[in-house]
Parts: structure tokens; sequence; C-alpha cells
């Protein structure tokens, strides 16, 4: 039962501290469509975009306080000195296809292609630009 309440404890230290560490990088964007990243629908609204290390990043509407963590990849893309949100658009849907950022390669990121995404595929992107 002691180590029970132990697991429970460090357990809930764990999820109490997890905010302060999402905060650590961030970028902002005004997505005007809804949006779909890694099968996760997103309404449009205020973007904070942030990760607090490598393959992960949360998505977080501040409009309708929701949010989505994502798993992501590396990117190799130049950034060129912008940070922009990069969309496919398969017919009336947008998918987050990459997050791309020249001040961290923590935001410098590749999302996978979900059976969602693939199942409505036709090929237009669309760059959104976040400061």
């Amino acid at each position: 039962m002691k180590r029970i309440s132990t697991l429970a404890l460090l357990s809930l230290a764990a999820v109490m501290a997890a905010p302060a560490a999402w905060t650590q990088i961030q970028l902002k964007a005004s997505v005007p469509f809804a949006f779909t990243a890694a099968d996760i629908a997103l309404p449009a609204g205020e973007y904070s975009v942030c990760s607090s290390h490598n393959g992960v990043v949360r998505l977080v509407n501040l409009d309708k306080h929701v949010f989505a963590t994502v798993t992501v990849a590396k990117s190799y893309n130049d950034p060129n000195g912008k940070n922009l949100l990069v969309f496919a658009k398969h017919g009336d849907q947008y998918f987050l296809r990459k997050i791309v950022s020249p001040v961290t390669e923590k935001l410098n990121v590749d999302l996978p292609v979900t059976g969602r995404e693939k199942r409505a595929r036709s090929g237009e992107e669309i760059l959104v630009a976040a400061r």
C-alpha cells in the first residue's frame, strides 16, 4: 500500500510539473480553418505551438481551450528565417504537415501522414505564417 501511495504521489508531481515544461519554446499562429494534426481534429483559431523536448509538440487553441500533443520527426527543411505552419489541403480538409522554425530545432519538425490524410489526398500545400 505504501508503494502505491508513493507512485501516486510521484505521478501527481509529474503531472503538476508538466505545464511549466511546455512553456519553454513557443510560437503563435492564427489558423483561419479547422485542421487535423496526427489524426486529431482541431478548430480554427489562435494557436500556441510549443515543445518541451525533441519528438513531441503541443498545439493549444487559445480561443477554445483545446489542445493536441503529437509525436513528430526532426525536419531538415531550411526555415529561411521564417516561422511557418505548413498544411496539406485535400478537398476541403487541411492537415498540418510541418512546423518550420529558425529559433529551435525542436520546432523544425515534420508530422506523420495519417490514414485520414491518405484517404483524402489531392496535393495542394498551404502556408500559414507564425510569429
